[in-house]
């Protein structure tokens, strides 16, 4: 068992020390008395001793001049804390790491020797309960390159998932053809209103339903930039929420004629998207360098009453090493939705959940045609079983600010929402596996179970059965 503690970080300051000992000890700072035998010759140092004879040195110091204890003791104090939680985490992960604890955990999220296998994950929070789900995976199926996955999940509030997807690979991991669908129910959905100014009294309940099935095409066209091309079907419905008894409909909320455009009325039609994608990120779960940026846009054709609408995407991300594996993960975006908003169904609208969530606020709290955000979290590893970048666990801090809108004029300070929190990123054997955080907020306090990633998130979508409406 390996336990990754700074690597080159601790090389390299062990380096800087040796070299200021150095130069320590030839300015006189401090001496060093040794007692050697005859050995083998002479050195700059002295006579080299004999192998296998014993040699002792006697190191001087100085110590501390009386002005300097006032200096140290608040650093002292201050870091009396951090020493005792970084000796329980030490002495746990060495206990874990002795009994085998850390083994079995590694041998469970770590790569099988097998090409199929199946995952289990959980999920908790307000909407969702207490939950998990099973899947089913094989990585050579009908060929080599050929992936298959499908995963059913559920939650103690009802909220259930099934998904599929294939990846068809044409000669190189990057350039691929994606199969996927699937289907989705929540039962008590949120709805607040529309805008940056929806109040949390307008707090209301319903029905969401989506399914949807589709094609994404993945080809490179100049090193890490490709281009990305797919087409999507997909049903959205709505209606009085499940348990109208413990969750406030929405109907009881809001007059008929202040209920949003499009609820308990069926939406259904093609989202066909065209994106430019730049990756150059080299793992999929803890990337410590490199960045993905995308610029896109789709178009809704409906089937039925629906406007047609135009949806454009921006967003940016890049991972920054720092000092002994910490990293800096920041992440910026924009969407914007054009179409009159009270013509589009308002299950299509931008809204705060996965990937674009706000996270000291409740999913769904805030909804719009536009949606802007920047996020940024420092990434502190805490274990990893062989490399930095592999199977692991990381503690974060994060930040979320962000906003919606419906007309550029409203962008503002003063509708910009502040949040932030921390958490525990996990990543296996097949790349992310979950997180567990908690966010703050001057409304809420948030805490998710997750088994999705915010950063990285559109990488292979259909395949992992990604939830196309909003289009994102």
């Amino acid at each position: 068992m390996k336990m990754e503690t700074g690597g080159a970080g601790w090389l390299t300051a062990w380096k800087l020390a040796t070299l200021i000992a150095a130069v320590l000890m030839l300015a006189g700072s401090a001496t060093v008395a040794a007692q050697v035998s005859d050995g083998t010759g002479q050195s700059y140092w002295g006579t080299i001793a004999s192998p296998g004879e014993p040699v002792q040195a006697a190191y001087e110091s100085n110590g501390l001049s009386a002005w300097e204890y006032p200096l140290l003791a608040p650093w002292v104090v201050a870091s009396v804390p951090f020493e005792v939680l970084r000796f329980g985490l030490k002495s746990t992960v060495g206990f874990l790491d002795e009994s085998g604890t850390l083994y079995r955990i590694q041998r469970l999220l770590g790569p099988v020797d097998l090409p199929y296998g199946f995952t289990v994950t959980g999920a908790a929070g307000n909407l969702v309960g207490i939950g998990g789900s099973l899947g089913v995976y094989h990585d050579s199926i009908f060929g080599p390159s050929n992936k298959f996955q499908a995963r059913f999940s559920d939650s103690s509030k009802r909220h259930t998932r099934a998904t599929a997807g294939f990846i068809r690979e044409l000669g190189s991991p990057d350039h691929r053809l994606e199969l996927g669908g699937g289907y989705r129910r929540r039962p008590n959905a949120r709805f607040y209103g529309v805008g940056p100014g929806a109040l949390e009294s307008g707090e209301s309940h319903f029905t969401s339903e989506a399914t949807w099935g589709g094609l994404n095409y993945h080809v490179p066209i100049n090193g890490p930039v490709a281009i990305e091309g797919s087409a999507v079907f997909s049903v959205v419905d709505s209606r009085g929420p499940r348990e109208p008894e413990e969750d406030i409909s929405l109907e009881e909320v809001y007059e008929e004629e202040d209920r949003p455009s499009g609820y308990t009325q069926r939406s259904d039609g093609w989202v066909v998207s065209l994106g430019l994608v730049r990756d150059n990120t080299l793992t999929d779960g803890r990337p410590n360098s490199g960045g993905v940026q995308r610029l896109g846009a789709s178009h809704f054709s409906p089937n039925t009453g629906d406007a047609s609408f135009t949806r454009y995407r921006a967003e940016v991300q890049q991972f920054l090493p720092l000092w002994f594996d910490r990293v800096l993960a920041v992440r910026g975006y924009w969407s914007w939705l054009d179409a009159d908003r009270t013509d589009v169904n308002f299950q299509r609208l931008m809204v705060n959940d996965d990937p674009d969530v706000l996270r000291g606020y409740s999913d769904f709290r805030w909804r719009d045609r536009g949606m802007l955000a920047f996020t940024a979290e420092y990434r502190y590893p805490i274990w990893a079983y062989s490399e930095t970048t592999g199977t692991g666990l990381d503690a974060y801090l994060f930040f979320d600010w962000g906003q919606v809108f419906g007309q550029r004029e409203q962008i503002a300070l003063t509708n910009l929402t502040e949040s932030y929190g921390l958490g525990v990123r996990l990543a296996g054997g097949r790349g992310f596996s979950g997180r567990l955080e908690i966010g703050f907020s001057d409304e809420d306090t948030v805490i998710r179970l997750r088994g999705d990633q915010l950063f990285q998130f559109g990488k292979r979508g259909l395949y992992h059965g990604r939830n196309p409406v909003p289009a994102r």
